[in-house]
Protein backbone atom coordinates (compact mmCIF):
# COMPACT_ATOMS: atom_id res chain seq x y z
CA UNK A 1 0.00 0.00 0.00
CA UNK A 2 1.59 3.29 -1.29
CA UNK A 3 0.53 6.13 1.50
CA UNK A 4 0.19 9.55 0.15
CA UNK A 5 -0.23 12.88 1.33
CA UNK A 6 -2.12 15.75 -0.56
CA UNK A 7 -1.96 19.25 1.06
CA UNK A 8 -2.51 22.73 -0.24
CA UNK A 9 -0.10 25.89 0.11
CA UNK A 10 -1.32 29.19 -0.30
CA UNK A 11 0.86 31.10 -2.37
CA UNK A 12 2.72 33.86 -0.76
CA UNK A 13 2.76 35.84 -4.02
CA UNK A 14 0.71 34.93 -6.96
CA UNK A 15 3.00 33.55 -9.74
CA UNK A 16 2.70 33.49 -13.73
CA UNK A 17 0.65 30.70 -14.59
CA UNK A 18 3.40 29.11 -17.30
CA UNK A 19 5.72 28.98 -14.27
CA UNK A 20 3.38 26.50 -12.27
CA UNK A 21 2.29 23.32 -14.00
CA UNK A 22 0.83 19.93 -12.49
CA UNK A 23 3.86 17.63 -12.13
CA UNK A 24 6.40 20.14 -11.50
CA UNK A 25 8.95 18.57 -8.96
CA UNK A 26 8.54 20.95 -5.67
CA UNK A 27 11.04 21.11 -3.02
CA UNK A 28 10.45 20.60 0.97
CA UNK A 29 12.32 21.84 3.20
CA UNK A 30 13.47 23.20 6.69
CA UNK A 31 14.71 27.12 7.20
CA UNK A 32 17.72 26.97 8.91
CA UNK A 33 16.73 30.67 10.62
CA UNK A 34 12.98 30.48 10.95
CA UNK A 35 12.48 26.79 11.36
CA UNK A 36 9.32 26.68 9.51
CA UNK A 37 8.40 23.94 6.46
CA UNK A 38 8.26 25.54 2.93
CA UNK A 39 7.53 24.81 -0.22
CA UNK A 40 10.30 25.91 -2.93
CA UNK A 41 10.32 25.49 -6.91
CA UNK A 42 13.16 27.19 -9.07
CA UNK A 43 14.20 28.91 -5.99
CA UNK A 44 11.01 30.81 -5.67
CA UNK A 45 9.31 30.24 -1.80
CA UNK A 46 5.57 28.69 -2.54
CA UNK A 47 4.38 29.23 0.57
CA UNK A 48 4.74 27.29 4.11
CA UNK A 49 3.21 23.97 4.90
CA UNK A 50 0.59 23.03 6.70
CA UNK A 51 1.44 22.52 10.47
CA UNK A 52 -0.46 19.21 10.56
CA UNK A 53 1.26 18.00 7.29
CA UNK A 54 4.47 18.83 9.31
CA UNK A 55 3.26 16.74 12.29
CA UNK A 56 2.03 14.04 10.50
CA UNK A 57 5.14 13.57 8.73
CA UNK A 58 7.93 14.70 10.86
CA UNK A 59 10.24 15.28 8.34
CA UNK A 60 13.89 14.75 8.78
CA UNK A 61 15.36 15.74 6.20
CA UNK A 62 14.28 18.03 2.91
CA UNK A 63 11.90 16.38 0.19
CA UNK A 64 10.63 16.61 -2.88
CA UNK A 65 7.14 16.36 -3.90
CA UNK A 66 4.98 16.61 -6.76
CA UNK A 67 2.11 19.84 -7.89
CA UNK A 68 -0.61 17.93 -8.20
CA UNK A 69 -3.17 20.57 -9.02
CA UNK A 70 -3.26 23.82 -9.58
CA UNK A 71 -5.55 27.40 -8.47
CA UNK A 72 -5.81 30.49 -10.85
CA UNK A 73 -6.51 33.47 -9.21
CA UNK A 74 -9.95 34.61 -9.34
CA UNK A 75 -9.19 37.91 -9.74
CA UNK A 76 -6.37 37.16 -12.41
CA UNK A 77 -7.20 33.92 -14.89
CA UNK A 78 -3.34 34.65 -15.94
CA UNK A 79 -1.96 34.10 -12.17
CA UNK A 80 -1.87 30.86 -9.71
CA UNK A 81 -3.13 31.78 -6.21
CA UNK A 82 -2.60 28.33 -4.68
CA UNK A 83 -1.21 24.56 -5.23
CA UNK A 84 -1.92 21.08 -3.83
CA UNK A 85 0.89 19.36 -3.29
CA UNK A 86 1.47 15.67 -3.17
CA UNK A 87 4.27 13.56 -1.06
CA UNK A 88 4.65 9.87 -1.01
CA UNK A 89 6.86 6.99 -0.78
CA UNK A 90 8.14 7.71 -3.95
CA UNK A 91 9.56 11.05 -3.00
CA UNK A 92 12.34 9.18 -0.99
CA UNK A 93 13.83 8.69 -4.32
CA UNK A 94 14.71 11.99 -5.04
CA UNK A 95 15.74 12.72 -1.63
CA UNK A 96 20.03 13.48 -2.18
CA UNK A 97 20.68 11.75 1.13
CA UNK A 98 19.35 8.23 0.18
CA UNK A 99 20.33 8.76 -3.68
CA UNK A 100 23.68 9.27 -1.99
CA UNK A 101 23.79 6.40 0.05
CA UNK A 102 21.98 3.87 -2.15
CA UNK A 103 25.10 4.37 -4.61
CA UNK A 104 27.24 2.92 -2.24
CA UNK A 105 28.54 -0.41 -3.83
CA UNK A 106 28.38 -2.29 -0.21
CA UNK A 107 24.65 -1.43 0.42
CA UNK A 108 24.33 -2.56 -3.27
CA UNK A 109 25.90 -5.81 -2.82
CA UNK A 110 24.13 -6.57 0.89
CA UNK A 111 20.37 -5.82 -0.87
CA UNK A 112 21.17 -8.08 -3.88
CA UNK A 113 22.26 -11.01 -1.57
CA UNK A 114 19.22 -9.81 0.46
CA UNK A 115 17.42 -9.73 -2.37
CA UNK A 116 18.54 -13.53 -3.95
CA UNK A 117 18.39 -15.29 -0.76
CA UNK A 118 16.67 -18.64 -0.58
CA UNK A 119 15.05 -16.99 2.70
CA UNK A 120 14.82 -13.48 2.60
CA UNK A 121 13.37 -13.00 5.92
CA UNK A 122 16.38 -14.87 7.17
CA UNK A 123 18.90 -12.31 5.43
CA UNK A 124 16.85 -9.38 6.17
CA UNK A 125 17.05 -9.92 9.55
CA UNK A 126 20.94 -11.00 9.39
CA UNK A 127 21.85 -8.00 7.47
CA UNK A 128 19.58 -6.10 10.48
CA UNK A 129 22.32 -7.13 12.47
CA UNK A 130 24.47 -4.76 11.47
CA UNK A 131 24.46 -1.23 12.81
CA UNK A 132 24.91 0.70 8.87
CA UNK A 133 22.15 -1.72 7.26
CA UNK A 134 20.41 -0.76 10.41
CA UNK A 135 20.76 2.72 10.43
CA UNK A 136 19.72 2.68 6.50
CA UNK A 137 16.58 1.32 7.18
CA UNK A 138 15.54 3.09 10.06
CA UNK A 139 16.13 6.33 8.32
CA UNK A 140 13.84 5.10 5.15
CA UNK A 141 11.05 3.69 6.92
CA UNK A 142 10.68 7.09 9.03
CA UNK A 143 10.81 9.01 6.30
CA UNK A 144 8.46 6.70 4.51
CA UNK A 145 6.11 6.09 7.40
CA UNK A 146 7.25 7.81 10.64
CA UNK A 147 4.20 7.07 12.86
CA UNK A 148 4.03 3.25 11.90
CA UNK A 149 7.75 2.64 12.40
CA UNK A 150 9.43 3.73 15.26
CA UNK A 151 13.49 4.50 15.25
CA UNK A 152 14.83 1.47 15.65
CA UNK A 153 16.82 0.30 18.62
Amino acid sequence: MQRKVDFDIQLKDKLPAASVKVGLAVQIGQDQDSGTWSCTAADNVLGELPANVIASLRPQTPFTAVVRSVKRAADDPEAVSSVQIRLSYQTAAYNEEFRTTLGDKRLQELLLKIDSAPNREQALKQALEGADFREFADRMLSVMKPKDYPRVP
